[in-house]
Formats: C-alpha cells, structure tokens, sequence
C-alpha cells in the first residue's frame, strides 16, 4: 500500500519524464508496454484508501457491505465487492487494484495499437489528468476505458464488438447510456466543414461562460432523481469562474490549430469524437459533475494529438509547424501537471 505522501508525490513526478525521453519510438515492445501497465496499475490499485475523494465513500460501502442494498451501485460494483468480501475473503485493497486493471489496461492496449506516437499518448494520459480519475471515480473510469475501447474497434470497422463495449461500460456506470448519443453528435460532426466546425467551436465557448447559470437550471429537469435539485446543488460549489474559461480558452485555441492542420484524410471517429468534446465541455466545463459525463468521449485526445503530430504533409512548413506545436503543447501541458500537483491538487489523488 502506496501511505508515503513523499513517495506518491515522487513517483507522479518522475512518471512523465519516464515517457519523455522514449515518447519519439513509433512502435512500443511488448514489454514496454507490459511494464508501463504494470508501473500505472500499481499506483493506482496500491494507494492508500484515502486517497481520491470518493475512495472513502467505497471503502465505507464495502466495509458496512451496503454495496448490496444500495441502489446507486452498478451490478459490477457489487459483484467485484461481493467476490472480494466474501468469496476471496481479503480486503478492500483488492477491489481498488481490480479497478485499477479495468481503468487502466485498455487504454495502454488502445494506445499501443492505434496511436502513432503510443508513448506519447500515454504521456498525455497522465499530464491530462485523465490517469488520475482512476484514483477517484473508479466506477465511471471503468465506463470511460469500455467507451475508448469501441471507439477504437469503431475506427477498426469492427462495428459488433463496438456495439457490444458500451452495454458492458453501462453496467459499470449509467452514465455510459449517454455515450451512444454522443457517437451519434460525432458522427454528425463529421459532415460539418472546417470553418463550420470552427465557428461552432469558437461560439460554445462564449455560450458556455455566458449561459452556466441557465445550463445549471436546465439540467434539474433531466429525468434523472441525482439531478433533480441539480440547480441548488451547483450554487454550493465554489467554480471557479475564470481558472475554468482560460483553461478552455487555452483547449480552444489548440483546437482551432489542429482542425485548421489536420489532413482530410486523418478526420477518423477520434478526432470527431475529440472535435464535440471540445465543444460540449467548453458549453458544460462550468456545471460541476454533468461535466465528467464527457470523459466519455474526452480521452480521444491521447490519440488524436500523437496521430496528428505525426501525419506526413507534402507541405515541409506544415510539417515544421506541427513540430513547434507538438513541443509547445507538450511543455502546456507539464505546466498544468505539476501546477495541477503542487498548488491546486483539484483530483484529490495525495493524502490528507
């Protein structure tokens, strides 16, 4: 069990410079790969229990075994727990290391098979923050790696197994049912042009911060009973107004580069997918816990950024211009990781 606050800090700040120095290799070895899933699963399925802010509520539920009559649990959920408590006889920290796998291991395997860049894009993983969801809402992550993974086998033309993963990411968090109306906005996304695309993209950044409070009462009419008193539940939280428009500004601007870049040709389902969950959050960003609903789509980034820094362009001064950008993006990036660690820490992933 990961209880040393030094070492877990420590260990987060040297895994970026792990894929820093191997991230221009354009193929991952089988076991790089394996030793990379083993590293990232084993800090995350061997934290200590009160790291990640809902890990305690789990580690309650397992504990007073209300996993099996509280309805706000997924059928997985009480499974896992079950097999754990019951029929393997051990703790809690099995639960979190099985998890662990589940979060983690498919989106090593994705970006070891579709990424053109893999260590790259598992850089990204983990300077997004999208890693460190793992170590907090376990159960929607899990949804979130099902999600990735039939994007991928979409991207495949392997539409039966694809249809297949978002059932079985809906029986780890409802939320997941949204994700097939997602694909569908994608989809539709595909048939806008550039300058379309763009002024949609640059308009749902001034709705999103004009519109928040309007968003937040419109969301208490979902047919959802967690949302009902949704409108009174975000006025409790303390958003920060302008942290969370510069951050999406800054997301924006890198988004109208690349779609203004990007080949014809390299427009696959992840860069729509990529494309809407810029929108989406952009308009959503400011309403707390609705926005996570676009993890779904969201961690279609790792992908795409590798895969459209390494497009080849007959264009020499495109392609040079990609380089600047893949380098400035990559130190953006550093910057919002350790700030993200050392002054804000907004995931709840270092002890108490």
């Amino acid at each position: 069990m990961i209880e040393n606050q030094y070492f877990s800090i420590f260990l987060k700040c040297a895994l970026p410079f792990i894929f820093f120095f191997s991230y221009k290799k354009t193929k991952i070895s089988t076991l790089s790969k394996w030793i990379i899933a083993v590293l990232l699963i084993f800090i995350c399925g061997f934290r200590d229990f009160n790291v990640g802010f809902d890990t305690e509520s789990y580690y309650d539920s397992f504990v007073t075994s209300t996993f099996l009559i509280s309805e706000n649990y997924e059928v997985t959920w009480t499974t896992i727990c079950f097999f754990v408590k019951y029929l393997l006889n051990t703790d809690f920290q099995m639960v979190l290391l099985i998890y662990a796998i589940i979060c983690i291991l498919p989106i090593v395997l994705v970006s070891s098979r579709d990424s053109r860049l893999p260590y790259l894009s598992l850089l990204l993983y983990i300077l997004s923050g999208y890693y460190f969801l793992s170590f907090n809402i376990i159960r929607q992550v899990a949804a979130v790696s099902f999600c990735l993974l039939s994007i991928s086998f979409i991207a495949k033309r392997k539409y039966k197994i694809a249809a297949l993963m978002p059932i079985v990411a809906f029986f780890f968090h409802k939320t997941a049912i949204i994700f097939v109306l997602l694909l569908l906005a994608a989809f539709l996304s595909s048939k806008l042009s550039k300058n379309i695309a763009l002024t949609i993209l640059i308009l749902s950044l001034l709705v999103g911060s004009l519109f928040y409070d309007l968003m937040n009462q419109l969301i208490s009419f979902f047919p959802i009973e967690k949302y009902q008193n949704y409108d009174c539940y975000a006025s409790l939280k303390n958003v920060n107004f302008l942290n969370i428009f510069l951050v999406q500004a800054i997301n924006t601007f890198w988004g109208i580069i690349i779609i203004r870049l990007v080949n014809k040709s390299d427009m696959d389902i992840y860069f729509y997918c990529f494309y809407l969950s810029l929108v989406l959050t952009n308009i959503l960003g400011y309403n707390i816990g609705i926005n996570r609903v676009l993890y779904l789509i969201s961690f279609s980034a790792i992908i795409v950024i590798p895969n459209f820094i390494l497009t080849t362009s007959v264009n020499s001064k495109i392609a040079k211009e990609k380089r600047m950008i893949a380098n400035v993006y990559i130190f953006y990036q550093f910057v919002c990781y350790y700030y993200m660690i050392f002054l804000q820490n907004p995931s709840g992933i270092n002890p108490n």
